[in-house]
């Protein structure tokens, strides 16, 4: 099974049924640094999914812009950020639950 998105299941055997139980999937964004944006795609692919892409200030995680995933699942950030540590996440709708990329840094 690749279940997209929220997934309920329910074991049973015979005429004995477990309880149903919720999993999140996960959404998956990916993200890579350039020498002029962070592009990147989300899967599944989800046309119009917002994503956004956080800066960490020391305190947590501040949004600092917004794109939307293309007919392809693809996004970018342009212009390039300013020197950090950033990450791409999407959060739950059109059919994905939350995700996010692994940290991104910017040096120059």
């Amino acid at each position: 099974m690749s279940p997209q998105g929220e997934t309920w299941y329910r074991l049973a055997s015979g005429p004995v049924r477990g309880a149903l139980i919720r999993v999140d999937t996960g959404g998956v964004v990916t993200a890579a640094v350039t020498t002029d944006a962070i592009t990147g795609a989300v899967s599944p692919q989800a046309v119009g999914t917002p994503l956004f892409l956080d800066r960490e200030d020391g305190k947590g995680w501040v949004t600092v812009a917004t794109a939307r995933a293309g007919t392809d699942g693809t996004f970018a950030f342009r212009p390039l950020p300013t020197p950090g540590t950033y990450r791409v996440r999407c959060t739950p709708g059109h059919g994905l639950p939350a995700g996010a990329t692994s940290v991104l840094t910017i040096t120059q």
